[in-house]
Formats: structure tokens, C-alpha cells, sequence
């Protein structure tokens, strides 16, 4: 339509970093909750958050500055 490539690079790449930015912004809010639960010691909420980013596809990585995250390799997925 009007010339204009949806798959062309430039829309690709916006629509990429959207979908990045969108998803960084759910785990964040995730891994805070997961953050809260372990500080007052509700290991079993802070369990089932992981195993739900777990089952997403997002690993967790628990480090003295705080939890990493990043996308997991297909067969590290849980199912």
C-alpha cells in the first residue's frame, strides 16, 4: 500500500525494539515481585514467579546485585 514494505528493515526493527521494550518492562515488573517475595521470605511466590518467566522462555540468573534475565536457549525452556 502506498509503496511502503512491511517487512522492509526499517519496520522490522522498530517493531523488534517495541516488542523489546514491552517484554523487558513485564519481566522488570515480574522479577520486582519475585524481589519482594524473597524479602519477606515467601519463597513459594518468589518460586512461582520464576517457573512462570521459566515457563515463558526467561531464565533467571539470582546475583549479589540482584536477578539477571535473559531469553533462554530453546531447550533450556520448561514446558
Amino acid at each position: 500500500v502506498l509503496g511502503c514494505d512491511p517487512l522492509a528493515p526499517q519496520w522490522a526493527a522498530q517493531a523488534n525494539s517495541q516488542a523489546d521494550q514491552a517484554l523487558g518492562a513485564v519481566v522488570e515488573g515480574l522479577l520486582a515481585q519475585r524481589a519482594q517475595a524473597r524479602q519477606v521470605k515467601d519463597f513459594v511466590r518468589a518460586d512461582a514467579v520464576r517457573d512462570v518467566l521459566a515457563q515463558a522462555g526467561i531464565q533467571v540468573e539470582d546475583s549479589p546485585q540482584g536477578a539477571r534475565w535473559r531469553l533462554a536457549a530453546p531447550e533450556e525452556v520448561t514446558s
